[in-house]
């Protein structure tokens, strides 16, 4: 959005459209951005300004709704013709659909001639912005043109051909766009029923008409009957949206493989291929809808087109089968540039050469893994194609990394010997460290794709698929149950494999630390799901970066189980402070390992956010202990700190997968950070919120909610109580002389604790933080929901006889 001034929720100012020199008025409800309704005015484009729209606009701009009153050149005041006007509502259309945030939803109104240009701009709009609009909101619009329709000095008799009745006749936006229309029947300008006539084009779920009775032109804007389709308004732009399914053959779904890109979409596609319940394209990767929707990507089409030309030049003058094959190759280049052949939105070339070969098979296959690239205006409109299924395959960062170098050095410079392959590939890895590519190839950005897929797409239709060197059955099984087909064995040998190259030490080490966003995201987003080949890699990069001990160290073994808002860093720093630097672990949160590797041996002292599923590797003597606090300060606590951390980040520090709570904390109300968000974010809150204190006990694990989730709140604390008998100590934080006393003993050196705080926040003298949190809520059952994330941690607090 262009800059402004500030003004109060529902005042109009005033903002520049891109460089078309135009503006527009802006009226904006409270809270962020959910609905931008972009809005032009009547006036027959004869006159007319914005400013005719501000009293609706100001009934309009409710709680994340923003309204565009967008200018447009006029006859009388600037000598416009027809042409200027459509020209400036295309410009307002491209500057609003690109200026959207991708979870917001775009519709266009357009009252009188303004619904002309509202329909004009979208029928004329490139795919990419035709496509992003939810609805169309029309009051009392010119639809009908020419000789048999509005008529004035702007639209003449010669204008029938723009009619936007004919031209939406036939046009596949109707498929995708909704339509809201709202007509008196008194109307002596436009008449009701080429509204009526319009409205035919939709299929009935997909279209309102308001017939308003009695009403007149421009009704709309005075009372009563503003207030009334105003409330209309806002109950059809939050509505749902709902799906197109008439592509497809009857009984058939489609499913689309994402990607990534070398992370086993061939061997996706060669396994879906030989299943008698799909039907898949000659070709594996159409690029059909990244092509549409980014521009980086139409590449392809010119590549096809050259190909199909190199095969016409290359074809023989006389008859025979060097003829035919030519002919064969450009044939197939043709079927393949078909699919584009359409109009905007009209998707009738891509399911021809999708069907060619379909004879009933329940299942049509699309596997491209560009797709991963898309926003979530692109997983929409795939998904109105009928219905669909998304397979996104995910493989291990580095592997995969390496594995796409060696492909475009094989490319670049076929015909090198293995040495000379090997090196190239090191020095093409090295080359892309050095210009700052490494960790941004620019398809395979796992966390951006998941979250515009989700954001566009319900999750039991999205299926994750880790890859691995040998694909294992059960993989196969899960993909084949999600498509809704019969499971079908792997076959006996695996596919082929591409050229190997051996990976440098160097070069991992640089992988592993360009790629560590992407571990973080998966590790949070997936959990345990995440193959023990990702832990295993990201453990090698913890241990390159700080070098192993030789020898055992000397001396009693510690290991604090450190919950964060425990006074952890006090104690931390001052039992590291006695046994040094070189004893205390490198691994201090539990993605920096597998979860059974937490605590690698040669290490004196081990604390942090870790799993602890291997506590009893590590060699007596051995004090084994953890701090606990008031269950519902310590939420409340990790509450603040997160929000007061957040407010120190840039945005480009907030979007990175390992910033992914302290960005939900920030831009959230607490009510939708505790209890909104999609299954992957309340797995999240569980894992860390949700009693805390007796899962990480009974599980030995950070991230261990999903594996007490059927227990009870008494169950559960007895679990823990169970669980607890191997550590040497459990402590209050509200009382550590005892564990001072005991780490003076064990150490045999003074440690400090009582008094001695670190990373305390502004709020750390506040009395009750809890408090301070649920007054915070919205919605009052919220906060019972919350209370019940600390029912057993209060009762494991009471049997131990620490205060809660």
């Amino acid at each position: 959005m262009a800059e402004r001034t500030e003004h109060a929720a529902g005042a109009a100012s005033r903002v520049q459209i891109g460089g078309s020199g135009r503006w527009a008025e802006l009226t904006e409800g409270p809270g962020p951005e959910r609905i931008r309704i972009l809005a032009f005015h009547g006036g027959g484009g004869v006159d007319g300004e914005p400013s005719m729209l501000a009293p609706f606009a100001r009934l309009l701009a409710r709680p994340g709704v923003r309204v565009i009153a967008a200018s447009y050149r006029t006859l009388n005041r600037d000598g416009a013709g027809l042409d200027d006007m459509r020209a400036d509502a295309a410009a307002a259309l491209h500057w609003a659909a690109t200026g959207l945030e991708p979870e917001a939803r775009l519709f266009v109104l357009g009252a009188s001639f303004g619904g002309f240009l509202a329909l004009d701009a979208v029928l004329n709009a490139e795919a990419w912005i035709a496509f992003r609009p939810a609805g169309l909101i029309l009051l009392n619009p010119v639809v009908h043109t020419g000789a048999e329709g509005f008529c004035n000095r702007v639209l003449t008799a010669g204008h029938g051909g723009l009619s936007p009745v004919e031209r939406f006749a036939d046009s596949p936006l109707r498929g995708r766009l909704r339509l809201f229309v709202a007509h008196g029947t008194a109307d002596e300008v436009v008449p009701l029923s080429e509204s009526r006539r319009l409205s035919r084009h939709w299929a009935p779920g997909r279209c309102e008409v308001h017939a308003v009775e009695g009403a007149g032109h421009g009704f709309f804007n005075r009372a009563p009957h503003d207030a009334t389709m105003a409330d209309a308004i806002a109950s059809f732009v939050e509505g749902p949206a709902p799906a197109s399914r008439d592509l497809l053959p009857a009984g058939t779904r489609i499913a689309y493989g994402i990607g990534a890109q070398k992370a086993g979409t061939s061997w996706l596609y060669d396994y879906l291929s030989t299943h008698p319940e799909v039907c898949v394209p000659e070709l594996k990767e159409l690029h059909y809808f990244d092509v549409l929707h980014a521009p980086s990507e139409r590449g392809h089409v010119r590549n096809r087109v050259r190909w199909m030309r190199e095969a016409a030049d290359l074809a023989p003058e006389v008859p025979g089968e060097d003829l035919l094959k030519c002919l064969q190759k450009i044939g197939l280049r043709q079927r393949q540039l078909m699919i584009y052949a359409r109009r905007p939105g009209d998707h009738g070339g891509y399911m021809d050469y999708m069907t060619a070969a379909h004879s009933g098979q329940p299942v049509l296959c699309d596997i491209t893994p560009s797709y991963a690239i898309l926003d979530p205006e692109g997983f929409k409109e795939m998904d109105a194609i009928g219905d669909a299924r998304f397979i996104f395959m995910l493989r291990e960062p580095v592997d995969r990394l390496w594995s796409q170098i060696r492909m475009l050095v094989r490319s670049e410079k076929p015909g090198l010997g293995d040495a000379e392959y090997e090196a190239a590939c090191a020095d093409h890895a090295r080359r892309m460290q050095a210009e700052g590519r490494l960790g941004t190839v620019h398809r395979v950005d796992y966390e951006r794709t998941v979250r515009a897929l989700e954001a566009a797409v319900p999750p039991e239709r999205i299926l994750y698929a880790f890859h691995r060197p040998l694909m294992i059955q059960s993989t196969a099984d899960e993909i084949c149950d999600f498509l809704g087909i019969s499971r079908r064995p792997l076959p006996e040998t695996p596919g082929k494999r591409g050229r190997t190259a051996a990976l440098p030490e160097d070069v991992e080490k640089m992988m592993i630390d360009a790629l560590k966003p992407q571990y973080a995201f998966a590790m949070q987003r997936f959990g345990d799901a995440v193959p023990r080949d990702w832990h295993k890699r990201l453990a090698r990069g913890v241990q390159r970066r700080l070098p192993l001990l030789r020898k055992p160290a000397e001396g009693p073994n510690i290991a604090f189980l450190h919950i964060p808002k425990t006074a952890g860093q006090t104690i931390t720093a001052e039992v590291r402070r006695v046994v040094g630097e070189r004893a205390f672990s490198p691994v201090r949160t539990h993605a920096q390992a597998e979860p059974d590797a937490q605590m690698p041996p040669g290490y004196r002292f081990y604390a942090g956010h870790i799993d602890w599923v291997d506590l009893e590797t590590i060699p007596e003597p051995r004090f084994a202990f953890t701090v606990l606090r008031d269950p519902k300060e310590r939420i409340a606590s990790f509450y603040f700190y997160l929000q007061r951390e957040a407010k120190k980040l840039s945005e480009a520090e907030l979007a990175t997968g390992e910033r992914t709570n302290m960005r939900m904390v920030l831009t959230n109300s607490i009510d939708d950070y505790f209890f909104g968000g999609p299954k992957g974010w309340q797995r999240f809150i569980h894992d860390h919120y949700d009693n805390f204190y007796c899962t990480y006990l009974v599980t030995r694990r950070i991230r261990g909610s999903e594996q007490v989730k059927d227990m009870d709140a008494d169950a559960l604390a007895t679990a823990a109580i169970e669980a607890a008998q191997v550590l040497d100590g459990i402590y209050s934080v509200d009382d550590l002389s005892p564990l001072e006393t005991d780490l003076n003993r064990v150490l045999g050196k003074p440690v400090k604790l009582v008094g001695n705080y670190r990373n305390a926040g502004p709020e750390a003298k506040q009395a009750k933080r809890w408090d301070a949190l649920v007054a915070l809520f919205e919605n009052p059952k919220n906060v019972h929901r919350l209370e019940s994330f600390v029912e057993a941690d209060i009762l494991l607090m009471q049997r131990l006889g620490l205060p809660s």
